[in-house]
């Protein structure tokens, strides 16, 4: 019995664990094209199949619908791997407010779509498809246990198609980058070859893009010079014109976002030489944003530089404040079940995802909501922090998490919600959530993060 057992376990390539060490899982073939999959086509493929869509002059379902159904079954298929062979993922309490959460989430649009009849932001069938299909199960599958070649093959599927879709913009919008046009670019509005190719969802994916491409600068050098400068500078470089065109003040926000919680890992680390090195690769790609910015003529800066006058005046930021606060009324007149989904008077949903988890599913929901929003933030910062060659993952999510706060849904927004799915599998991995590995000690000194040894 005890050789069957061992044979089996070699098969599988599954290494001994170390007592209070999480046992460490080889990559198959399927397992490379899972993560491949969920990480590269999961946040990269979307948009460029919009651009694809636009090129061929086709609907945008003929693309995002084979987009979404090539995600479910790769995020099944991961899933039914871990049950079939045991493999370990996330297991710790914060699946009980996952849980209540989504219960709560889907019973909302039950609810609303098939019995009141309460306005919904869309069909009550495709909000649970979305939901369920799109947001829960992906974020599940890649809550699974996350090792360094597993991350290294989801980088390199990040990088294969987010940079064709960042070159792209290039020749879809070459009349705005090299002659006269009007775009929010040049300070109109954002003229969209297709619905699905809306200036937020360019802009935050540029802004990601230049997020992790930044984050990767700093990995050891025994990753070798490709992995440390030559491709997170093509991330970079590739990001910088579908975040200009789209011009989003989000998406600069997001920026800041990251750009401070990796200053702030070095900062509490106590490594000077460290501090210096991301603050002056911080430095640089702003002003490399600025002056390109100023050279084509995108008005992303002047937009975020005077947000507190065009809060008042402009049109969409008036909208925006109109819209919280009417939703933070709507869950005060019922806090314990919620109102909706939708914000009363007006046809849309919050867009924030904070002020929706309250309105739409109650105070037991909006807590669970912030709770799964907090732990994915510490968990980012940990990696951030802790874990250079993770580290990406950690800007990922946070600039989506930035996302979440001012637009979308998010019971739509599937990049948010996988982009936690990964944080939390990722830092689980390396002993965030065990005693015994003593992460957390190294994490955490007094209160302050600081970073003493076990760095990858």
């Amino acid at each position: 019995m005890q050789t069957a057992v061992t044979h089996n376990n070699r098969a599988r390539h599954i290494s001994r664990p170390r007592p209070g060490r999480i046992p460490e899982i080889a990559l198959t073939k399927v397992d490379k094209i899972l993560w491949f999959v969920l990480l590269g086509l999961g946040f990269g493929g979307f948009f460029l199949g919009l651009y694809i869509a636009v090129v061929l002059y086709i609907p945008s379902r003929e693309i995002s619908v084979p987009y979404r159904a090539i995600m479910l079954i790769a995020a099944c298929v991961m899933i039914g791997k871990m049950f079939l062979y045991h493999e370990r993922f996330y297991s710790r309490w914060l699946w009980l407010p996952i849980g209540l959460f989504f219960l709560l989430y889907t019973l909302r649009i039950v609810a609303d779509g098939y019995f009141t009849r309460q306005p919904l932001p869309d069909t009550p069938e495709r909000m649970l498809l979305m939901t369920i299909g799109a947001c829960l199960i992906p974020m599940v599958a890649l809550m699974r246990n996350m090792n360094r070649p597993a991350v290294e093959i989801a980088f390199l599927g990040f990088l294969v198609f987010t940079v064709p879709f960042g070159l792209g913009t290039v020749g879809l919008y070459q009349e705005f980058f090299g002659g006269e046009g009007t775009s929010r670019m040049r300070g109109g509005q954002f003229i969209g070859d297709h619905i699905g190719v809306t200036p937020l969802g360019v802009a935050y994916m540029g802004a990601a893009m230049i997020a992790v491409g930044t984050s990767r600068l700093f990995l050891p050098r025994i990753a070798g010079t490709l992995q440390r400068r030559g491709f997170p500078i093509l991330l970079i470089a590739a990001g910088l014109p579908p975040f200009l065109i789209g011009a989003s003040r989000g998406a600069v926000v997001g920026l800041i976002v990251c750009a401070g919680a990796m200053t702030l890992s070095k900062l509490r680390s106590g490594q000077v030489a460290n501090l210096l090195a991301v603050s002056v690769a911080v430095g640089i790609v702003g002003v490399g944003i600025v002056v390109a910015a100023q050279e084509v003529g995108s008005g992303v800066v002047d937009r975020f530089m005077l947000i507190g006058e065009q809060i008042q005046v402009d049109a969409s930021g008036a909208a925006r404040l109109y819209i919280w606060s009417t939703t933070w009324q709507g869950f005060l007149s019922s806090p314990f079940f919620g109102y909706g989904l939708v914000v009363p008077g007006v046809a849309t949903y919050p867009h924030n995802s904070i002020l929706e988890a309250f309105a739409g599913t109650g105070i037991l929901g909006g807590v669970c909501f912030c709770i799964l929003f907090s732990a994915g933030v510490l968990r980012a910062n940990f990696l951030i922090g802790n874990h250079p060659q993770y580290s990406w993952l950690g800007a990922l999510f946070l600039m989506y998490a930035t996302y979440s706060l001012f637009s979308s849904s998010i019971g739509t927004l599937g990049f948010f919600w996988m982009g936690l799915g990964a944080v939390f599998g990722a830092s689980h991995f390396l002993g965030y959530d065990n005693p015994k590995s003593g992460a957390k000690r190294k994490a955490m000194v007094g209160g302050i993060p600081v970073i003493t040894r076990g760095r990858e």
